[in-house]
């Protein structure tokens, strides 16, 4: 899996791919594991959650599909507002 997917449940697996990834991007430093797991479980969640918020749910799709749209309509007869307004203000 590539350093930069993350699809589906996080497994273990996952986080060790990250944490190795990360471990050659800082250049293989010793005795540093434990920080490059927790920094790939936080990378991999970050990333989910960036996913999950980004993609609408699939019931949402089906409301709007179900919901009828209204119709337009112009009103017949061609009705204007009067454009003589010479005699606003009189009376």
């Amino acid at each position: 899996m590539p350093c930069n997917a993350a699809k589906g449940n996080i497994s273990d697996e996952m986080i060790r791919e990250r944490a190795h990834c990360i471990w050659e991007r800082e250049g293989r430093p010793v005795g540093r594991d434990r920080e490059h797991w927790e920094m790939a479980r936080a990378e991999l969640a970050e990333e989910k959650m960036r996913e999950a918020v980004s993609q609408p749910d699939a019931g949402d799709a089906g409301d709007d599909a179900a919901r009828p749209r209204r119709r337009r309509t112009r009103a017949r007869g061609g009705w204007s507002p009067p454009s003589d307004t010479s005699s606003a203000g009189q009376g």
